[in-house]
């Protein structure tokens, strides 16, 4: 499933192959003109880590034996782009930042003209950066789950 991540989070590019996944792992399926899920509707049997991560949707020893539901569908996608809208400002930060290279070339001459301690403050790299986080400010609150 296509995903992005900066550091150590990770996150679904929201889709309804993501949702179908995420509600029903290692199924196979399809989604036809009307867009409901037909054809290859392969049920599987749920591994280890699938129950453990859906306690709520599937006992040991069960199958996914029925199909997603469209309202489930698309309460999935919602979830999903719930996330990755909060997500946006680092999307954002990381096309608005400067290559590493002149980055620390910014720093290279910011610390070579003194500019350390309080002064770091009106530095070509540091104004660079807290531009670019003003701009781009990371929401308040906790991330959607």
């Amino acid at each position: 499933m296509p995903s992005t991540s900066f550091g150590d989070t990770s996150y679904l590019i929201p889709s309804y192959a993501s949702a179908f996944e995420t509600l029903r792992p290692g199924c196979i399926w399809q989604l036809n003109d009307d867009q409901m899920a037909v054809g290859e509707w392969n049920p599987g049997t749920p591994g280890e880590e699938d129950i453990l991560k859906n306690v709520a949707k599937v006992g040991v020893g069960t199958t996914w034996s029925t199909m997603p539901t469209w309202t489930e569908i698309e309460a999935e996608v919602a979830r999903e782009q719930a996330i990755y809208d909060y997500y946006a400002y680092e999307r954002s930060r990381k096309a608005a930042h400067k290559p590493i290279e002149e980055q620390l070339d910014l720093l290279y001459h910011d610390i070579e003209n003194g500019l350390l301690g309080a002064a770091a403050t009106t530095g070509s790299w540091y104004v660079g950066i807290t531009s670019i986080k003003t701009a781009h400010p990371k929401p308040e609150g906790d991330p959607p789950t």
